[in-house]
């Protein structure tokens, strides 16, 4: 849980659903009226690669999933990450940032004393492609990146699977 000064809170639950649509839609439904933000790894597709999700929730997905420009093996490997923003939070207080790997969804939410970005990460062991994509998105972020408002506070939050 996180809170404002405001008194708003950013509740987050994160989970491996191991490709359940059991695991999936039971945590959507138990979570509902509880969470805010659901941050799921390997979560489930279906045969035409499509994902569920109850009207309540608000699906993200990686920036880079299906983009043309994607290397064909990397366009077609379904995301290992993906976030869920409930409906009560309001699309102006919260955009998606941008990672250059399906295993990653990046979002930053914004309130009265600043911004919280959360990264919802499926780290594979049998090697280290999402560390070094993660690697590079901070650099960028470092050399190129101008703020467009000075906050009194930014911070960022890694949840994932990180076996």
């Amino acid at each position: 849980t996180i809170t404002d000064t405001e008194g708003y809170q950013l509740w987050i639950w994160q989970q491996n659903a191991r490709k359940s649509w059991d695991m999936q839609m039971t945590t959507l439904h138990v979570m509902e009226q509880q969470y805010n933000i659901i941050c799921l790894q390997e979560p489930h597709f279906d045969f035409q690669e499509l994902t569920r999700a109850t009207p309540a929730w608000n699906v993200v997905l990686p920036t880079s999933y299906r983009q043309v420009e994607q290397e064909e093996q990397e366009k077609d490997k379904v995301p290992r990450a993906l976030t869920l923003v409930h409906e009560r939070l309001s699309m102006n207080a919260w955009t998606q940032i941008e990672v250059d790997t399906n295993d990653v969804v990046a979002i930053q939410f914004t309130g009265g004393v600043g911004a919280l970005n959360v990264y919802n990460i499926y780290n594979d062991c049998q090697h280290s492609e999402t560390v070094e994509n993660l690697e590079r998105h901070f650099r960028g972020h470092q050399e190129g990146q101008v703020r467009r408002e000075r906050r009194e506070w930014e911070g960022d939050l890694w949840l994932g699977d990180f076996n």
